[in-house]
C-alpha cells in the first residue's frame, strides 16, 4: 500500500456506523452501501455441513431497497464455483466480505439466499465496479496487465446470489475487527 492511502481503522468504522444510528437507515448505511459498490475485492462464501465455508472470489455486488429490507446481489463466475452455488440452492447460509485498498473491510451475512441470473443492468454495474477495482490495483502498484488479468470476467458465466442481509460486521484489521454493526 502506498503512503498516500492511510489504512482504515475498525474503530472509525464502528464510530461512523453508530453516529448514523439516529438516522432512518436499513441494516446497511448509505456509507456502507457506497463502499460495497465502489469496486472492492469481493469474497463470497456459503456454509457447508463440514462446518467450513466454501469460498469464492466474487466480481461485484448490487443492492436494491425492498419492503423487507435492502436486497443484496453478489455476483461470481459460475464456472469453478458449482459447489458453492449448489450449497446456496440447498439453503446454506451466505456471506460476502468486501475489502478496499485501504484495508477497510465489511462483511454481510444471511441465513440463506438464492441463486439468480444477472439482469442486463447488473452486468453494466459489474463492468463499472471491475473498472474501479482495476484502477485501485494500479494505484497500489500492480501493473495494468496484472490488474486486467485479476479483473476479467465472462458475462455469460456470471451467476448471482441474492439475499436479505441480516448481519453486518466490520472486518477492518485492528482493534474492533469482527465487531457486529447494529
Amino acid at each position: 500500500m502506498t503512503d498516500a492511502i492511510p489504512p482504515a481503522r475498525a474503530a472509525d468504522e464502528i464510530a461512523a456506523y453508530r453516529s448514523a444510528a439516529g438516522a432512518s437507515r436499513s441494516i446497511l448505511s448509505e456509507d456502507i452501501l457506497g463502499f460495497l459498490q465502489a469496486g472492492q475485492t469481493v469474497a463470497v462464501a456459503a456454509g457447508s455441513s463440514t462446518g467450513y465455508p466454501v469460498c469464492a472470489i466474487g466480481i461485484g455486488c448490487t443492492f436494491a431497497p425492498q419492503p423487507a429490507g435492502t436486497l443484496a446481489r453478489v455476483f461470481l463466475a459460475r464456472g469453478g464455483n458449482g459447489a458453492l452455488l449448489e450449497l446456496v440452492r440447498n439453503g446454506a447460509s451466505v456471506g460476502m466480505t468486501l475489502t478496499g485498498v485501504d484495508h477497510r473491510s465489511i462483511q454481510v451475512k444471511a441465513r440463506s439466499g438464492r441463486v439468480v441470473a444477472p439482469e442486463p443492468q447488473d452486468i453494466a454495474e459489474l463492468h463499472r465496479q471491475i473498472a474501479a477495482h482495476r484502477d485501485w490495483l494500479e494505484i497500489v502498484g500492480f501493473t495494468r496487465a496484472f490488474a486486467e488479468t485479476l479483473t476479467v470476467f465472462a458475462e455469460e458465466d456470471v451467476a448471482g446470489i441474492e439475499f436479505l442481509p441480516e448481519r453486518v460486521y466490520v472486518q477492518t484489521p485492528g482493534p474492533g475487527a469482527g465487531s457486529r454493526l447494529e
